[in-house]
């Protein structure tokens, strides 16, 4: 309805009354149908339409109020049982197209087969396979918006949230890649897959949070955690906590410490103590192949 009101600014400024009569018939029905919706969005792009409707036939509001109903004006083919059933076996076979020219890394001709399928029918899972397309030709963006669009038409559509997951991990954006794997486990609480991916991605974040954190002068010498470590449980009742909390105690202690001998000293009896650790090796989440 917008392209309608918009195109029709290119037309010729002189109009019949039969014209009008049809463009106001169309005013009323869009004035209808905004008092009708919630979306602010729609509402104003059908506010565009009407605009340029009025700017082009020059309608009045009693004519607009007048007007017959458009449904009497021009008539609507309302699809027969047969109609529907064919138009949905026609999108069925363009997304059997798309999955094998996915399989046969025919990315291009896939978008184009699973583009048509959805042209034809508003199914999720057409938007699913078609952000896989986009995941694959690094259409990020275009996945994310295809996953949501899956997703709105069917919220608990799992592979929508994981596709998105998909997306925004390619992107980089671990956070917004685990929120949506996150879902897809919600949905799907059983599905060891999604579980697997989920914990993956959060030890990824915990990964970049560590590295995040400011790290420690490694020019200053750590007298706090030394003799903390040296005497520990061993202060003989001493409470070394509150000791070391003191601003005066440890800034003595420091310029004490700034002696290289001293250091040097104190770093070897903290040898005799040191234990080894074997960092595990952690990996980011692998992502799911798109099928």
């Amino acid at each position: 309805l917008l392209l309608l009101g918009c195109s029709a600014t290119m037309t010729s400024s002189s109009t019949s009354s039969s014209s009008v009569a049809v463009a106001a018939a169309i005013a009323s029905f869009l004035e209808r149908e905004a008092a009708c919706i919630e979306s602010q969005d729609n509402k104003a792009s059908l506010q565009v339409a009407l605009d340029c409707l009025r700017q082009v036939y020059s309608f009045s509001t009693q004519q607009v109020k007048g007007s017959a109903k458009l449904e009497d004006v021009v008539p609507i083919h309302e699809e027969s049982e047969e109609e529907v059933a064919q138009r949905m076996q026609e999108a069925e076979e363009w997304k059997l197209k798309g999955n094998t020219f996915f399989r046969e890394k025919n990315y291009k001709e896939a978008y184009d087969a699973y583009t048509e399928a959805i042209r034809l029918v508003q199914d999720p899972i057409f938007y699913g396979n078609r952000a896989a397309v986009c995941i694959s030709l690094k259409l990020y963006e275009q996945a994310v918006e295809d996953a949501d669009l899956a997703a709105e038409l069917n919220p608990s559509y799992a592979k929508a949230f994981i596709r998105k997951g998909q997306a925004y991990f390619q992107m980089g954006d671990k956070v917004e890649a685990l929120a949506a794997y996150k879902k897809a486990l919600e949905i799907e609480p059983e599905n060891a897959t999604f579980a697997a991916k989920v914990e993956e991605l959060q030890e990824e974040v915990g990964v970049d949070d560590a590295e995040s954190t400011p790290q420690a002068n490694p020019n200053q010498f750590d007298f706090g955690g030394m003799l903390g470590g040296l005497l520990g449980n061993q202060g003989g009742g001493v409470d070394f906590q509150s000791l070391l909390s003191n601003p005066a105690v440890m800034n003595m202690a420091q310029s004490f410490m700034s002696n290289p001998g001293m250091q040097n000293m104190f770093q070897n009896m903290g040898q005799q103590q040191a234990t080894d650790e074997n960092d595990s090796d952690t990996t980011g989440p692998t992502v799911e192949e798109a099928q």
